[in-house]
């Protein structure tokens, strides 16, 4: 009779055993579900804030172009010489006469097109 009993308990503990290992299965994709679920989220914001920040800068493009004729040209060495002896209105915004301005936009520039090309040869690789 002690071995049918101990077999049943066998039995018993092996249902146990597999159903443990079941929730632990179900508990662990549920886990990866919600973890998933929100790196699908995040990137999806992620991707609407990059869809916006590269529309605006799209509409900036011209005027950085036109930004960095202007610093590379003769009128930019003019209006600066002009604004540091005193000849330019201090009451008018004079950014686009600092020595590092335009300089560190450009600079950011072409940071920001390095990423972009990042971005592109991941996105061309997945």
């Amino acid at each position: 009779m002690d071995q049918g009993t101990g077999g049943r308990e066998t039995e018993e503990s092996e249902l146990e055993r597999k159903d443990m290992n079941q929730i632990e299965r179900i508990k662990k994709m549920s886990a990866m579900l919600k973890s998933s679920q929100e790196a699908c989220t995040d990137l999806e914001t992620a991707m609407n804030q990059l869809a916006e920040a590269l529309e605006k800068y799209e509409g900036e493009i011209d005027n950085m172009d036109e930004l960095s004729a202007y610093y590379d040209s003769e009128d930019w060495l003019k209006d600066f010489a002009d604004d540091e002896a005193g000849l330019i209105p201090e009451d008018i915004d004079r950014g686009a006469l600092s020595e590092d301005g335009i300089y560190n936009l450009l600079s950011d520039r072409k940071g920001v097109e390095e990423i972009l090309t990042q971005i592109k040869a991941y996105l061309l690789s997945v």
